[in-house]
């Protein structure tokens, strides 16, 4: 969106920013990941809170889990309106999907872009994939397979319903990633054997991709915390993991 095109439209802006930073600091990072996530997705919270706790943004508490501290800055994050719970579970009436308003998407994605929190590439912009200054990046639809070469501090790489043409290049020299996110990626039967030097790994999704096998060098993923296979075709994981 283009805030300053309508006087509505940059009064529409001042409120979102007045109600962004009223939020507390720890609450603000939280909020810009979700913005990282395409437009109009149903957002997995437990998804969301592994992701969370990979980047660090969760301090372990004592009275609390890691998963209970996430989902009290969730609720309030609802509360304030900035995000809409999707769905509820029937047992107990917890948040399980989530979803964020297209005003507030895309505030957020503009914020995240100006903090320097996180760049976002489409298949509309692959030139903007080249010379990464953030730690994380979100790619929709494709990657530029030489993103590590011009990224190689990269630190999360979430891939939204990726075209991956040649994983082994894309990933080629991405060692330093904690988060790799490929839900819903197309034609990637087989992952590298490289993934194996990505030690710093802790998160590993694969939602909804058609994998058959990993490599047996995952098991060098000593600091891995989240391997995510739901909906691939993997049904039995490497002996030596």
């Amino acid at each position: 969106m283009n805030w300053a095109s309508t006087r509505d439209g940059r009064e529409c802006h001042n409120i979102l920013g007045l109600s962004y930073n009223d939020l507390p600091y720890p609450l603000k990072p939280y909020f810009l990941y979700i913005a990282a996530f395409p437009e109009d997705s149903i957002i997995s919270l437990s998804k969301l809170v592994r992701l969370w706790v990979a980047e660090g943004f969760i301090l372990q508490e004592q009275r609390q889990t890691m998963e209970d501290t996430a989902r009290d800055w969730l609720e309030e994050l609802v509360q304030r309106c900035l995000i809409q719970v999707a769905q509820r579970s029937k047992a107990r009436g917890r948040v399980s999907n989530i979803r964020i308003h297209d005003l507030w998407h895309d505030y957020g994605l503009e914020k995240a872009k100006m903090d320097e929190f996180l760049h976002v590439c489409s298949s509309d912009d692959m030139a903007g994939s080249n010379g990464i200054s953030t730690h994380r990046a979100a790619f929709y639809n494709r990657i530029n397979d030489e993103v590590a070469v011009s990224s190689p501090r990269l630190r999360s790489l979430l891939g939204f319903s990726l075209i991956l043409t040649n994983v082994g290049r894309s990933l080629n020299g991405l060692n330093l990633l904690r988060v790799l996110d490929l839900e819903g990626a197309e034609d990637l039967e087989e992952l590298p054997k490289q993934i194996g030097s990505m030690i710093h790994l802790r998160y590993l999704g694969f939602r909804y991709i058609d994998l058959k096998r990993l490599p047996s060098s995952i098991r060098h993923l000593l600091n891995l915390q989240t391997l995510d296979v739901r909906g691939t075709k993997i049904y039995s994981l490497p002996k030596s993991f």
